[in-house]
């Protein structure tokens, strides 16, 4: 891809923003979906806390005589039962919000690590070819060997239908060193354009 068309650039990185934007959101989603799993443990743990009470209700009948004695060991397997069904629900609902967290940052991150990993640094690469390239471009006017060059890769990396329209034979007029026409195509098809103020060849990058 030409790294200085600049609407093909912004409509990459858009297209690699709305990626990263949509996974992350799924990955939320999922995350937020999961977690709703915490009701299951919850209720259990209501639970053997209502069991537990009823556990303590009973509890005052062993100091009744003749009966106490058998309710003490009862009363005292119901709590052992209610802690047991706590400490499970409490375990229960830590693995899932866990579980809530990890999912979803894999979901997240999955799908779009790779491609950023990819993309960020050949766009780095790519900003930093066009910045260096405006940099010349800025430094060099009215080289005659800067304005082939700019000639040459017109012809090189213009599109035929608009190749066509600025020289019938670009590569007879790059021999015969008729560079203008190619070189200010050139400038446009990476942003710069030529302006007249103080130096005929001053060059300035068109208004966003």
């Amino acid at each position: 891809m030409n790294p200085f068309e600049t609407w093909r650039i912004r409509m990459l990185d858009g297209v690699v923003l709305v990626w990263v934007i949509c996974w992350i959101a799924m990955g939320v989603e999922v995350g937020r979906d999961i977690r709703q799993l915490t009701v299951v443990p919850r209720t259990v743990i209501s639970t053997s806390q209502a069991v537990d009470g009823m556990a303590n209700s009973i509890e005052q009948l062993a100091n009744l005589p003749v009966v106490g004695s058998q309710i003490r060991p009862i009363v005292a397997g119901v709590h052992a039962q209610a802690s047991s069904i706590r400490n499970s629900g409490t375990a229960t609902d830590q693995s899932i919000r866990e579980l809530s967290i990890l999912l979803g940052f894999a979901v997240a991150l999955a799908p779009t690590t790779p491609l950023l990993a990819l993309f960020i640094p050949l766009r780095i690469s790519q900003e930093r070819e066009a910045v260096a390239f405006r940099r010349a471009v800025r430094q060099q006017q009215d080289d005659p060997v800067f304005e082939e060059f700019l000639a040459r890769r017109a012809a090189e990396h213009l599109p035929y239908h608009r190749l066509r329209e600025v020289s019938h034979d670009p590569w007879r007029d790059i021999q015969n060193g008729n560079f203008r026409a190619l070189a200010d195509a050139e400038l446009r098809r990476v942003g710069v354009a030529r302006t007249r103020g103080r130096s005929a060849s001053a060059i300035r990058e068109p208004e966003s």
